[in-house]
């Protein structure tokens, strides 16, 4: 952890006066509304006090003050208690087991003072919300047991006659529960079935519409869970004709639509199913209900795709995308959030290519392709490098800053993440790992907060253009065209469906662009081949010659073998140097990609007699993306596989260790994408600075050095060596090579030695 970073262990008092603030609040505030609004700032400017810890101490807390004070503070204590922990199950950003105890801790203390003596009918309530919680918790027999003992601690008909709204409120949840239960999957559902049947006996439909309504809806749930279509096609129509209607509710009206059209399709009545999703998205618009909306979109393309109606596909495909980018923009505060979403929902940008190359609308499916792969790395180097306009430049200063710690803040996070699900994964956790991250997160919405305010009150007035979620607008097929600087140029870019993967080729001549598409055969001998080569990935690879490179480079400032370690170099390194060269091993992480790094020289460790890599002493993409590269013309990493990214990963395809040093401003990197030759890549390194010496382009440079390579003669190989300043050891190394060898022979003709290096960037 870094300077600055530490982690303050929380006391007693940090609790109980986090405790006491929050219910003092909640006494204050009478506005049921404003209370919620208040209690949840409170929650969220501590959610490290809501750790594993908490619980226990709010059991010692609750149990002395409800000792200590008469029946009638009690019961206000015990309701003040329930209605905390009615908002802490409903906040975000806490780790499941942790919350779940803290409520079950708050509810079950308090059924002391609610007792079905006394209060009844709030010890019904309690009774009934400690179940959702252990439903919540998964400990579903549990549940079933408080629920189950709850209705009967009266008589059926004494029961509904006294308390007919807790009968079916316990009802409705004993009905959710058994809906969650392992096992008989059949019989838990007739179970269900039954409990919200009862639910609905006593609801009545007149007084309670609404909840009357949300039971019916599960119980057509069910049917269409248990396959049987035809019976839950006619209880949603029953439900929409009864309560539901568009007018009256019409969000719930869209919902019930949603549901039709997927018993339709099971029913195989694509057209109704089509129809019925449309009618959903009338009401259910990316802008109003980006979730909902997006499933929505989703069936109506997966169903119109089964149908081979490619065009309604396109068009709900297209809105689900849409749905996408707005929970990218408007509900991910950070980029990494931004990557998440588009990530787990890359299966729509799947559907919309594959439907337009259905349809032959090809420049339509590249653009989606470059939407879903190129997006995320764009716009982490458009945020990096925007500069608002107009303003003064302390402000600009102030901008800059904020997005640097930003940036900063939140890769470190990220990396904390990453290290405590390892940790977690391994029995390694300990109890300060949730405070610890609870208290990074609140420092970078801290920062956040000041940078939206610095936009919206500083920035805005002058550049409008400025937003507090910069979006970036896709590249068009036209604008792809022009990157072909000639006539005998092409763009090949590829792209893995789920059944296929195909070759977009682009040219300049007339169609523009055509498709090649593989069989299933070829993708699944392209996955097993990609299994096979990666089993031996991350094997170490020698890298003698780095120091013949220093003459080619004209260097100043050289790092070498055991002084190459993480402690000797900084950002303040990065920020002058017009070429970076890394001659060491880099690890790309395909669980954990921002745990991806350069190996540095101590990185190397030993835990319990095996090898071992401490992330702490290497260079993680995630700190790559906070250098300052801006006056950098050149990354090259010459060692094995530094360039390769997330097979498995569609929306983050161009992430990967280059990209990092893209993202922190170098405008070219060359990297490699397998395990190369210590030789053969010392050869070409030196070739292609020697290139780049004569004011030649990096592509270009890089492209005469592997051609060069390709076609030298060992004679020719052995003139140029001459004029190298080679050491004794390397010059030994050259001569063993050559030795048997002919002198018209080529010895890296293979592209093996020459076409694992590429040029990204300019």
């Amino acid at each position: 952890m870094g300077k600055g970073f530490g982690v303050k262990k929380l006391s007693n008092k940090d609790y109980y006066n986090f405790l006491d603030k929050v219910l003092r609040t909640i006494r204050r505030k009478k506005d049921s509304q404003k209370q919620q609004r208040a209690v949840n700032q409170i929650l969220e400017a501590n959610l490290d006090k809501l750790d594993d810890q908490f619980a226990q101490r709010l059991r010692i807390w609750e149990e002395a003050k409800l000792s200590a004070v008469d029946s009638w503070e009690a019961r206000r204590i015990a309701r003040n208690i329930n209605n905390f922990c009615n908002q802490v199950a409903n906040l975000p950003g806490l780790k499941p087991e942790n919350k779940w105890e803290i409520v079950i801790t708050g509810y079950e203390v308090s059924t002391a003072v609610f007792t079905p003596e006394k209060y009844p009918k709030d010890w019904l309530i309690l009774k009934n919300s400690l179940g959702i919680a252990y439903c919540q918790q998964k400990q579903i027999d549990e549940a079933i047991a408080i629920l189950k003992a709850a209705l009967e601690s009266y008589p059926p008909e004494e029961f509904y006659q006294k308390f007919p709204d807790e009968w079916a409120m316990l009802q409705h949840s004993l009905g959710k529960t058994y809906c969650c239960l392992p096992g008989d999957k059949t019989q838990n559902l007739d179970l269900a079935i039954a409990c919200y049947e009862e639910a609905l006996r006593n609801t009545p439909k007149d007084k309670f519409p609404y909840e009357w309504a949300q039971t019916k809806h599960n119980v057509c749930s069910i049917h269409y869970q248990q396959g049987k279509s035809a019976q839950a096609i006619t209880c949603y129509k029953s439900l929409l004709q009864e309560v539901y209607t568009e007018d009256a509710f019409p969000y719930e009206w869209a919902q019930v639509q949603n549901s039709l059209g997927l018993a339709y399709s099971d029913e195989g009545n694509f057209d109704k199913a089509i129809d019925y999703f449309r009618s959903a998205l009338k009401i259910l618009t990316p802008i109003v209900y980006p979730e909902d909306c997006l499933n929505a979109g989703r069936s109506l393309g997966y169903e119109a795709l089964k149908a081979s109606c490619w065009q309604e596909a396109i068009e709900g495909y297209g809105i689900a995308i849409e749905a996408v980018e707005q929970q990218r923009y408007i509900w991910a505060k950070t980029d990494t959030q931004r990557q998440k979403i588009q990530g787990q929902e890359i299966d729509v940008y799947i559907g919309i290519v594959k439907a337009c190359i259905k349809n032959n609308q090809l420049t339509k499916a590249i653009e989606y392709v470059e939407h879903s792969k190129a997006r995320n790395l764009v716009e982490l180097i458009v945020s990096l490098s925007f500069q608002p306009k107009g303003v003064s430049k302390d402000i600009r200063n102030e901008f800059n800053r904020l997005r640097q710690e930003i940036t900063a803040r939140q890769s470190l996070l990220d990396i904390e993440v990453e290290l405590r699900q390892l940790r977690a994964n391994s029995r390694e956790s300990d109890e300060s790992d949730c405070t610890q991250l609870n208290q990074l997160q609140q420092k970078l919405n801290e920062l956040q907060e000041q940078f939206d305010s610095l936009i919206i009150e500083k920035i805005q007035p002058h550049d409008p253009s400025v937003s507090v979620t910069q979006q970036v607008k896709g590249i068009s097929f036209q604008e792809i065209q022009t990157l072909l600087p000639d006539t005998k140029t092409a763009l090949i870019e590829w792209y893995i469906l789920d059944d296929i993967f195909v070759a977009f080729i682009i040219t300049h001549q007339n169609p523009g662009i055509t498709v090649w598409q593989s069989s299933s055969e070829e993708l699944q001998n392209l996955r097993s081949w990609g299994n096979e080569y990666l089993g031996d990935y991350g094997k170490p690879c020698q890298t003698d010659w780095k120091d013949s490179l220093e003459l080619r480079l004209n260097t100043s400032h050289i790092i070498a073998k055991s002084d190459a370690k993480k402690s000797a170099i900084d950002n303040q390194q990065f920020q002058t140097p017009h070429c970076v060269h890394f001659s060491c091993h880099g690890y790309f992480n395909f669980e954990k990609p921002l745990l991806s790094e350069l190996h540095l020289a101590d990185c190397h460790i030993t835990i319990e007699n095996s090898p071992a890599i401490d992330l702490t002493k290497c260079l993680t993409l995630a700190e790559i993306f906070t250098l300052d590269l801006s006056q950098c013309r050149l990354v090259t990493l010459s060692a094995c596989e530094t360039g390769l990214i997330d097979l498995t990963s569609l929306s983050d395809e161009y992430i990967g260790l280059p990209n990092g040093f893209l993202v922190a401003g170098s405008p070219s990197v060359v990297s490699s994408l397998w395990r190369v030759n210590e030789l053969s890549t010392a050869l070409l390194m030196i070739k292609f600075y020697q290139n780049l010496k004569s004011s030649s382009t990096v592509p270009l440079a890089l492209n005469q050095a592997q051609t060069w390579l390709r076609d030298a003669t060992k004679e020719q190989l052995q003139q140029w060596a001459s004029q190298l300043p080679l050491d004794d050891e390397q010059e030994l190394q050259l001569d063993t090579f050559f030795y048997k060898l002919q002198s018209n022979s080529k010895p890296f003709e293979s592209p093996y030695h020459w076409a694992a290096f590429c040029a990204i960037g300019q």
